[in-house]
């Protein structure tokens, strides 16, 4: 059995176009190919991959370095040598166009940004020296720094400055002279001058003016440790003393005094004294004793109530 051996066709140098690109505005680099496939057949569209160093036999594996092929029946597979970066296949970074008419393959790719270097540190300024700080902001518009040994004004202020030529020369003010002293016709007698006022006295530190009350007097400062003595509020009495007694209500007696008397009942006798006779019974006589109560009287017992130690009564004759 025969097997036929395909024949490729290889490309000229003028079939193939690459260019590089660097986007203005971030700085991204970019590779865009093209490709001429005059002779390809009606059914292929050209294909590509990448492919690292270490998968070829040609050229000693190099890290640094990948490659790009590309296929398209009948021609040869070619290849290309670009940095082993890592590629950028975000939407619009990363396109190819196969043209039918013009025979033509395109493919562009972006390498991915590199995370730019950090900024140097700022060295530290040598001792004496003052890093010049951020002119503050005068309505919006950055107010001009004043340098540091600026020699004071002179004593009769900042001259003016020129005026430009052509301009009218400001107005100057006429010289101010002293004033004329008045003086009296003759015969008439020269003004008396006021009497002097002496400026009113003022009173001691610590004594108000005349017609001023008197401040009240401060309250008592204990020493530091001791605690302030609490004040009730109005209507309150201070611990210790009794609440003064509800309108209409007695005042409770003093400790050690009798109670007052009620109104309408008479007060108890003191020690040692006869209690005052009942209105309407006489008082006894003197020497004469009350009667003393009468004891309780005396019943024969009933039969009923059985044997008792009471001696049966003698016999009648």
């Amino acid at each position: 059995m025969k097997v036929e051996v395909k024949k490729f066709v290889k490309l000229d140098g003028l079939g193939k176009r690459v260019t590089k690109q660097r986007d203005p505005e971030c700085g991204q680099q970019s590779l865009l190919f093209q490709i001429d496939y005059p002779e390809i057949a009606e059914t292929i569209m050209p294909r590509h991959r990448f492919m690292s160093a270490y998968e070829q036999r040609i050229e000693p594996p190099d890290r640094r370095w990948q490659y790009l092929l590309m296929a398209a029946e009948p021609y040869e597979t070619i290849a290309f040598k670009v940095p082993s970066r890592e590629i950028d296949k975000v939407e619009g970074k990363f396109w190819t166009h196969w043209n039918k008419e013009t025979k033509q393959f395109f493919l562009q790719f972006h390498f991915k940004m590199e995370k730019p270097p950090p900024a140097p540190p700022v060295p530290p300024a040598p001792p004496g020296i003052k890093r010049p700080s951020a002119p503050p902001m005068l309505n919006g518009i950055p107010r001009p720094p004043v340098p540091e040994n600026m020699p004071p004004p002179p004593p009769g202020g900042l001259p003016l400055p020129p005026m430009p030529p052509g301009t009218p020369a400001p107005p100057v003010p006429p010289p101010q002279l002293p004033p004329t002293p008045v003086v009296p016709p003759p015969g008439v007698p020269p003004p008396v001058p006021p009497p002097s006022v002496p400026p009113p006295s003022l009173p001691p530190p610590g004594v108000p003016p005349p017609g001023v009350p008197p401040p009240p007097p401060n309250p008592i400062v204990p020493p530091p440790g001791v605690p302030h003595p609490v004040i009730p509020p109005p209507g309150i009495p201070p611990p210790g003393v009794p609440p003064p007694p509800a309108p209409g209500v007695p005042p409770p007696p003093a400790p050690g005094m009798p109670p007052p008397p009620t109104p309408g009942v008479p007060p108890p006798p003191a020690p040692g004294v006869p209690p005052p006779p009942t209105p309407g019974v006489p008082p006894p006589a003197p020497g004469v004793h009350p009667p003393s109560s009468m004891p309780p009287m005396m019943r024969p017992p009933l039969p009923s109530d059985g044997p008792t130690n009471i001696p049966p009564p003698p016999p009648t004759n």
